[in-house]
């Protein structure tokens, strides 16, 4: 069985074992990754599978392993125990100072982004009190046009 899967080279063609390997029908499985099974059929099979569809099985199917979907290496489901052996214990010096920079400038770059949301929803509160204040004037302006036209 494991010859069989080494041999497949596209994700596709992995997904479709790994359906029928865990005896999930195939409309079924379509309709929680929310594509269609053309997808998986005739010249479809070659092309490649979007993100979104990845996320949805990965959602859907936690015990798939994920490096074996992409690459097809390794073991199609994840157990328990190697579920453990799979997080990711990286040592913090792997993080080099390039990242933390460019993480320290993304969390600056968010604080101003939200000043200056808050800047402008300032300033749309200042223009709609600016133009209430204006139709307001242009209201009484017109009332006291009638009544000097009434009276002249």
């Amino acid at each position: 069985m494991q010859e069989k899967v080494n041999k497949m080279t596209k994700i596709k063609e992995r997904i479709i074992y790994f359906v029928e390997n865990q005896g999930i029908k195939k409309i079924d499985f379509f309709n929680k990754i929310q594509v269609s099974s053309a997808n998986f059929r005739g010249n479809a099979i070659n092309t490649p599978l979007n993100s979104s569809s990845i996320e949805n099985i990965i959602a859907n199917y936690p015990q798939i392993n994920l490096h074996w979907l992409i690459t097809g290496k390794g073991e199609m489901l994840i157990t328990k125990n190697k579920s453990e052996a799979l997080k990711v214990e990286e040592p913090a010096e792997t993080y080099g100072k390039e990242q933390k920079t460019d993480y320290e400038l993304i969390l600056k770059n968010n604080l101003l982004l939200k000043e200056q949301n808050q800047l402008q929803e300032e300033l749309i509160t200042m223009l709609k009190d600016k133009l209430q204040y204006t139709e307001e004037k242009l209201q009484q302006c017109e009332q006291d046009k009638n009544i000097s036209q009434v009276t002249g």
